[in-house]
């Protein structure tokens, strides 16, 4: 279901590819590139016996970027603090749900781990047939499949490098391109909807991570209001079962040039995102030295790429845990995305393990379904401390929110500067609808959102 624009970039074709944090999101914007990028461009060959600071340099010649290393997140998110703790995400499940597949991407994880010196990963992937009982052959010359597989493979080391001895379990929907391209299709949604009422249903995980997005509104989405607001009771069905849902806030910024037939730009925020039981991860840019520790502040994502999404809600009306404060003012009783941030920086990418037809190869990624499943991952750490699914944690994390009234708080630090993307929000002080409450510092965030903090 990752609405994957058509949008060409000038951004070299490895940072847009890297993109697939649009892939995720419905308007990935390197669509057009993703192929090209999957397969050669701005790409960097890996070996086993070179050290990945050594390919991270390279990395960063090649292609202008960042190339930041799961490491240096995890020292940046203060994740390393909590497994010398024994928090590592031991006995807890994140499942990730991907609407094509990626055939490589059970050996990526494992090299990907191996090279970043990580626990043996523990992964379960499980086919859902379409219901015509018919599966579509991978094929990499699809560019909507090529951006699918780098997008699940993101998704996958992305959530094992924050909680490494989680289990992860890959829901591979197996859907057809064109029922996920540009627009999910009553099938593909009808889909979406079984696997994810399995999930609940069968108790198989404490955190679902969804890099996946739908306008709310547009000439492309009509009558889809309906049908999101009939979901959320879905949505609450998994609140109950302790499971929570986690959702890209997207990669458009305020505006979704795909929502219209007419290619007009149309302001929405999106769908799953915007459920208010789902918590929606915007995107942030991190300034980090090679050691993982803050040169600069974060700043709201935005590039030549893409920005995260943000604004209010048409479908949804502002929860409880939205009414209080400036929130409230900004919200005017819709309920507002996002609610936090983390990187997604095109600019400022993640490198991950990647092969394709072409080979195997180191990629530096960004967008917010880079940023959901780092959340995840975290959401999997708080767990484990607790005991137990911590299932909706929008509440806690609004009771955590630094303000001018309480200032800072356990985990949730604010993010004061950036703008998402033309037409946008500014970041400010408190709450904003660019970066939502802010980013975090797992090390006192877990903790907090365990009820131990």
């Amino acid at each position: 279901m990752a609405r994957l624009s058509r949008t060409r970039t000038t951004v070299p074709a490895l940072v847009a590819v890297a993109m697939v944090a649009a892939g995720c999101t419905h308007g990935d914007p390197s669509r057009a590139g993703a192929a090209d990028a999957v397969g050669t461009a701005g790409v960097v060959g890996a070996t086993e016996a070179g050290s990945v600071r050594a390919e991270r340099e390279q990395c960063q010649e090649t292609t202008k970027n960042a190339c930041y290393t799961a490491d240096q997140l995890r020292t940046a998110y203060g994740v390393d603090e909590l497994a010398d703790k024994g928090i590592t995400g031991k006995g807890r499940t994140i499942a990730v749900v991907d609407p094509i597949g990626a055939p490589n991407a059970a050996e990526d994880l494992k090299a990907f781990s191996r090279k970043m010196g990580l626990p043996e990963p523990d992964l379960r992937i499980v086919d859902h047939r379409p219901d015509s009982g018919s599966e579509v052959p991978f094929d990499w010359s699809d560019r909507t499949m090529a951006v699918s597989a780098l997008e699940t493979t993101m998704d996958l080391q992305a959530a094992h490098a924050m909680a490494p001895d989680a289990q992860l379990v890959l829901h591979r929907m197996g859907a057809a391109p064109d029922d996920v391209d540009d627009q999910i299709s009553p099938q593909a949604l009808t889909q979406l909807v079984e696997v994810l009422a399995g999930i609940s249903d069968d108790g198989s995980a404490d955190v679902v991570s969804l890099s996946l997005g739908y306008p709310e509104v547009g000439d492309e989405v009509r009558g889809y209001g309906r049908l999101y607001a009939q979901i959320s009771e879905l949505f609450r069905e998994m609140d109950k079962e302790g499971v929570t849902v986690v959702a890209s806030s997207g990669d458009n910024g305020v505006y979704d040039p795909n929502a219209s037939g007419s290619g007009a730009e149309v302001r929405t925020v999106e769908w799953p995102a915007a459920d208010p039981n789902v918590t929606a991860v915007g995107g942030t840019r991190l300034s980090l030295d090679d050691d993982g520790r803050r040169t600069a502040p974060d700043t709201v994502w935005n590039d030549e790429v893409g920005a995260p999404g943000g604004g209010r809600s048409r479908v949804f009306a502002q929860p409880g845990y939205q009414g209080e404060g400036r929130v409230a003012e900004l919200a005017r009783g819709r309920r507002a995305v996002p609610d936090v941030s983390l990187t997604a920086s095109a600019t400022a990418g993640t490198m991950i393990y990647f092969t394709s037809d072409k080979g195997s190869r180191w990629v530096p990624v960004g967008g917010t379904s880079l940023a959901a499943p780092l959340f995840a991952g975290m959401v999997a750490l708080a767990a484990q401390h607790r005991g137990e699914g911590l299932g909706n944690v929008n509440p806690r994390l609004y009771g955590l929110a630094p303000s001018p009234e309480a200032g800072e708080r356990a985990g949730v630090v604010d993010i004061t500067s950036g703008t998402n993307g033309k037409g946008g929000f500014r970041a400010g002080e408190g709450y904003d609808l660019a970066s939502g409450l802010g980013t975090v510092d797992a090390a006192a965030l877990v903790p907090a959102l365990a009820g131990k903090g």
